[in-house]
């Protein structure tokens, strides 16, 4: 991998050091290529100009190459792995749920926030499709605090008490691949007419 950035007349080579950056013929040939005395064996889909090669007795390649500058620089890092949040057991097999439901949402014109111990763990918008979510990974056992903060978007322009967005924290079990709701603990409901931001905390106790 290679990057070319002229910078005041001066062209810069950047080249990724990597132990897999000679091709398979160079590597079988032991052929060395280098450019103003930086190795960039391998190196492909470039163009120097006015510059003066020389072949060494075994065959290596040295280009003199005035004017630009050639130097290797650390490649990307990997990206992290994000942590596991698939659901983890509590007691008794019990699943803890987040979900909404809505009657014209887009009307309420809202942006979410919900808190579980003082994390974010999930945002969105009262416009957003329905959202059922389990929620065992941001649990422990005994007392969990959450929080549901509401705003309004950037484009509500008024809507009415009939429109109507809702969040609910339900505890059930997961059969088949779904959610399945058995006991509502607790809900927040927003309506279009509401234009100040809202809040609403709930103590989940996981025993």
């Amino acid at each position: 991998m290679r990057a070319q950035t002229n910078v005041a007349g001066l062209a810069l080579v950047a080249i990724w050091s990597t132990a897999g950056f000679a091709t398979a013929g160079d590597a079988s040939q032991g052929i060395k290529v280098s450019i103003n005395g930086v190795d960039v064996t391998g190196l492909t889909s470039q163009k120097f100009e006015g510059c003066t090669v020389a072949f060494d007795a075994s065959g290596n390649i040295a280009i003199d190459a005035p004017g630009y500058q050639v130097k290797k620089v650390a490649p990307p890092p990997d990206p992290v792995d994000k942590p596991d949040t698939a659901p983890v057991p509590l007691p008794g097999g019990k699943h803890y749920y987040l979900f909404t439901e809505a009657k014209n949402g887009k009307a309420v014109g809202d942006k979410y926030s919900v808190l579980v111990n003082g994390t974010v763990i999930k945002q969105f918008e009262s416009s957003d499709e329905t959202l059922v979510e389990d929620i065992n990974a941001h649990l422990k056992v005994g007392a969990n605090q959450i929080l549901i903060t509401a705003v309004k978007s950037d484009g509500y322009s008024g809507g009415s008490v009939k429109d109507w967005f809702r969040i609910v924290v339900g505890e059930g079990h997961e059969e088949d691949n779904k959610a399945i709701v058995e006991k509502t603990l607790h809900k927040f409901t927003r309506s279009g007419d509401l234009s100040e931001p809202g809040q609403s905390a709930y103590t989940l106790k996981v025993q």
